[in-house]
């Protein structure tokens, strides 16, 4: 049974996973000419997704860590199912927002309550590699939002009758869920693993997060991850499109698959090595949006600088699951889900900045990207220096 429900809830989060990136990543154009918004708007989607994930994602590692992932997977999975109806039934922009920013909480509740599955199921030193299994669904449905659902667009007829789709599937692994709970009634308990039941451990808990190498983790593990999907959820299809591209979304999307997959084994193979990933993704990330910025401000000819850009961006941020399992071992293994959590809020709210400036600067047309990409290239160098401080820790 324990099985079944990790199995339903990562499919909630490969669902919601493809939901984010979909709208309005890959309808972009779509929904402003559908409702008469500018940009500027349509980039406030994604925002209000990730504004949702960071006012969560700072109790929500804090309530999985003290309740246990089976209780919490469970109310993640219906509410991010039942926030998710207005996005693709109403053309109102407040209500699309509003289901929006419940849409991302119900995700980041999945999510730290997946992760602390893995982490309270199998033996610690081997969290990088088995949460690889975890991202087979989580980066699948990103890849399925670039490479199935524009698919799915042109079968049904409209985006929004798309969306309501993948949403269904949703609510029926929300149902799964709901049945399982109820046959396994008083298992969510037994298999978390010691939850943390006294009050919440504001003090000891934020105390844990002072650790210099702790600080630096959450830095660079925080930016790369606001950084590509910044760029993910508002400019890169768009940007791809412009130039007659727009395959190297999918591209990308594969290599980041690959690596969040596979990279915990090759950390663990390597005697659980961390460093080196740190210095790898910042650095391919770095190097990624040089290249973009030049290529941009040159007019480079033809696919090839274009692709290796999208490809870097794809490999550096495919360590993250790396980075995350070296962000968690800096606190006390009672606070991994908070660890991660306020790493992704910090995320968030770094992304939620990214996208609402791109979002503007690409309302200058073509000459707008070459703004978009310094910006995405100076967190990015930021991210580089906090790894290398990291690796000399």
């Amino acid at each position: 049974m324990r099985i079944a429900r990790l199995i339903f809830g990562c499919l909630v989060y490969m669902l919601g996973a493809m939901s984010r990136v979909a709208v309005p990543g890959m309808v972009f154009e779509r929904i402003v000419e559908d409702y008469g918004l500018t940009s500027a708007q349509v980039a406030l989607l994604p925002s209000a997704g990730v504004f949702g994930c960071m006012l969560f994602i700072g109790l929500s590692g804090v309530f999985v860590d003290r309740f246990g992932w089976g209780r919490m997977l469970l109310v993640g999975s219906v509410l991010q199912a039942l926030a998710y109806v207005p996005v693709h039934e109403s053309s109102n922009l407040l209500l699309m927002l509003i289901g929006e920013f419940f849409n991302g909480g119900g995700r980041t509740i999945v999510y730290l309550a997946i992760l602390k599955l893995f982490d309270v199921s199998f033996d610690r030193r081997y969290f990088a590699a088995m949460i690889g299994v975890f991202y087979v669904f989580s980066y699948g449905g990103t890849l399925g939002a670039s490479a199935v659902f524009p698919w799915l667009v042109e079968a049904c007829g409209t985006w929004q009758l798309a969306a309501r789709v993948v949403n269904f599937g949703t609510l029926a692994c929300a149902a799964a869920l709901a049945i399982l709970a109820v046959t396994m009634r008083g298992d969510t308990v037994r298999l978390a693993a010691s939850p943390v039941r006294s009050a919440f451990p504001w003090r000891d808990m934020l105390a844990s997060f002072r650790v210099r190498k702790a600080r630096l983790a959450m830095i660079v593990a925080g930016l790369n991850i606001a950084v590509y999907w910044s760029f993910l959820c508002v400019s890169a299809a768009p940007f791809a499109r412009l130039h007659g591209m727009p395959a190297l979304v999918s591209e990308m999307n594969w290599v980041v698959m690959f690596g969040m997959v596979f990279m915990g084994s090759v950390s663990l193979l390597l005697k659980n090595a961390r460093r080196p990933f740190f210095l790898w993704g910042a650095g391919a990330i770095v190097a990624a949006f040089t290249v973009l910025l030049c290529a941009s401000l040159f007019g480079a000819k033809g696919i090839a600088p274009y692709r290796t850009a999208y490809l870097l961006l794809g490999a550096g941020y495919g360590v993250t699951s790396v980075l995350l399992a070296g962000t968690k071992e800096c606190v006390p293994t009672v606070y991994m889900a908070s660890a991660i959590g306020f790493t992704n809020l910090f995320a968030n709210v770094v992304q939620i900045g990214g996208n609402q400036v791109s979002g503007a600067l690409m309302a200058l047309g073509e000459n707008g990207y070459p703004f978009v990409f310094v910006l995405y290239l100076v967190l990015a160098g930021v991210s580089l220096i906090a790894a290398v401080r990291f690796a000399r820790s």
